[in-house]
């Protein structure tokens, strides 16, 4: 509002204009004119001021609603964050109820498959088992879709043989095409290089589900897996993989929902050939994460053509690849007759039967106590002389976890190390971080596979056993060198001094080159950087050189996060690091 005075005054003035106006003089129309002027601004500003009173009261209230807004899209995002959280625990909770079952069901019928039966009596026992694994791949299917739609799901690039993969995945489904009389290719571009940055586990899993859509929907005909390369510079190029059928084909009108969740093309489609309908719909989002995107072409009654490009750093190196192993199970076996003592902890007598049958099997002079809470195991591992504990994690009284943590902080004043494996239906990463970071040594996930069980019970025996015909004298020594956890190192080595010691020097040397090139790729290439402190972090860690391996993982976790603002001081940790290691083992050799 306007001052009372200038109101007045300005009122006062009206009243005195026309008086004003018939004064002829100077004075008289120079005052008339100022007072008119005066008059004419003071009713413009009133005005002004009328209207930014009335804007700034509808700025008010508009701030009042972004205000409110703003608390109920918080309000809105705080329940969302939480119903994400719940999802994700009863995402772990269902995994493990439903996978506890299924881990005796495909275990047992594992084992009686070579046990001696009757033809009949085989082939129930086969339906049963192949009922449970797919049930098994519905159960994993959601998973992951779970986990990409939570952004949880991280790809693994390291450097692969991606014509190894190919082949890989045509092997996974060759079965099922010759049980049709599917005729199965690969066709490979010539002088293809065959190494590239690639997760190989993701990528044969997108193959294999492409594969095996194509072989489901083709009743004769052909099946080709393709595979071609384009350069685009001396290190980028684009991969290109394509699977083509001779099948039925798809219309245009149902291509729109071939990549959508939980749905199929067809009604018929689900109850021919079952499925969730999630398989397309991983692969694409799966090939999103990798940076690209699936496209079909298909023509109804005379096949369809699934593609997509890769653009990813390659070479053409010929040295042997690091491809993941396959992780299928085997009958063939050698039994295990060393001596050793094993604990299992595991609430469900039935999974401790099936437990108890598997190592009955592969290792059949073994002793073997049980647990059934984590108390037990606790109280039996402090009194005992055990080889190896297969620890469930859920489990009543004390769980896995905490078990394991109160057997480590015993162990923490003696010189003992029992392995620990974990046994958890959970597979989500999450679990299983959980398990190694408490101390266990490695994991198994339900339902147990035999041939990946046997080999690592097999490793931490053989570990263990080759640990006591060294003594420990010959060993003390290297407790000189600092900033290196040589007891970690030497079991992994099987005590082997030499052999440590050599690994130690070799790494000094190679840690520095590996150094000057990340430093070198750092603003040039963030996939090759991410190589390079991926392989730093591995040699590190499993020579117990932590310093260095904690060092490299902040970088990679940074380099994969985007996180530029902290890079330069992340590096140069990295650096002192590998210094303070290179003068330790120098020091060493000099004593």
């Amino acid at each position: 509002m306007r001052n009372q005075k200038e109101d007045a005054l300005a009122q006062q003035l009206s009243k005195l204009l026309p008086k004003l106006k018939n004064d002829e003089s100077e004075m008289g129309r120079q005052f008339y004119e100022t007072a008119k002027a005066y008059i004419s601004n003071s009713k413009q500003l009133y005005k002004i001021i009328e209207i930014s009173d009335k804007n700034q009261s509808a700025i008010m209230e508009m701030s009042k609603k972004l205000e409110k807004s703003r608390e109920e899209l918080e309000k809105a995002r705080d329940i969302a964050e939480e119903a994400n959280k719940s999802k994700s625990i009863f995402l772990s909770n269902m995994t493990h109820e439903i996978r506890t079952p299924l881990n005796s069901i495909i275990g047992f019928t594992d084992l009686l498959v070579n046990l001696p039966m009757d033809k009949i009596q085989k082939q129930y026992v086969e339906n049963i088992n192949v009922s449970a694994q797919s049930l098994l791949g519905i159960i994993n299917d959601i998973l992951d879709f779970s986990k990409i739609e939570a952004g949880k799901l991280e790809l693994e690039l390291l450097k692969e043989d991606i014509v190894k993969v190919a082949e890989n995945s045509l092997n996974i489904v060759k079965f099922q095409a010759e049980n049709k009389g599917l005729t199965l290719e690969l066709e490979t571009q010539q002088n293809i290089p065959r190494f590239a940055i690639i997760d190989a586990l993701r990528l044969r899993q997108v193959l294999v589900n492409l594969l095996g859509n194509a072989i489901k929907f083709t009743e004769e005909g052909t099946v080709k897996l393709q595979l071609r390369f384009s350069k685009i510079d001396g290190k980028i190029g684009f991969y290109t993989l394509s699977v083509k059928d001779t099948g039925m084909g798809i219309t245009e009108e149902k291509k729109e929902k071939l990549f959508k969740a939980f749905s199929q093309t067809d009604v018929s489609v689900t109850r021919k050939f079952g499925g969730t309908g999630l398989g397309l719909a991983i692969s694409a989002m799966l090939i999103k994460k990798m940076g690209g995107t699936i496209e079909v072409e298909s023509e109804q009654g005379k096949g369809s053509t699934f593609f997509f490009s890769l653009q990813t750093p390659y070479f053409y190196e010929t040295k042997k690849s690091e491809t993941r192993k396959e992780d299928g199970a085997s009958n063939e076996f050698t039994a295990d007759k060393r001596p050793s003592t094993l604990l299992i902890a595991e609430d469900v007598n039935i999974n401790m039967q099936l437990i108890k049958a598997i190592i009955e099997k592969y290792f059949p002079n073994s002793k073997i106590l049980e647990a059934q809470n984590g108390e037990q195991a606790y109280q039996i591992a402090k009194t005992r002389n055990i080889d190896l504990i297969l620890m469930d994690v859920q489990m009543p009284v004390m769980n896995g976890l905490d078990a394991t943590k109160k057997i480590r902080e015993a162990e923490s004043k003696t010189n003992k190390h029992i392995p620990i494996i974990a046994l958890t239906a959970a597979a989500v990463k999450e679990d299983i971080q959980n398990c190694l970071d408490v101390g266990m040594d490695d994991y198994l996930t339900k339902p147990i596979k035999q041939k990946l069980f046997h080999e690592k019970i097999d490793y931490f025996l053989s570990q263990r056993k080759d640990a006591e015909t060294n003594t420990k004298k010959e060993n003390d020594d290297l407790t000189q060198i600092d900033g290196i956890d040589c007891k970690e190192g030497l079991a992994r080595l099987s005590q082997k001094k030499d052999l440590y010691l050599s690994l130690l020097c070799e790494f000094a040397q190679q840690s520095s080159r590996d150094y000057d090139d990340l430093k070198q790729t750092l603003k040039q290439n963030t996939v090759d950087a991410i190589t390079i402190v991926h392989r730093i972090k591995g040699v590190a860690f499993n020579l117990s050189v932590s310093g260095v391996g904690q060092a490299a993982e902040e970088i990679e976790t940074a380099l994969k996060n985007g996180d530029e603002n902290s890079l330069d001081a992340k590096v140069e940790h990295l650096k002192g690091k590998i210094e303070s290691f290179k003068s330790s083992i120098e020091k060493y050799f000099k004593n």
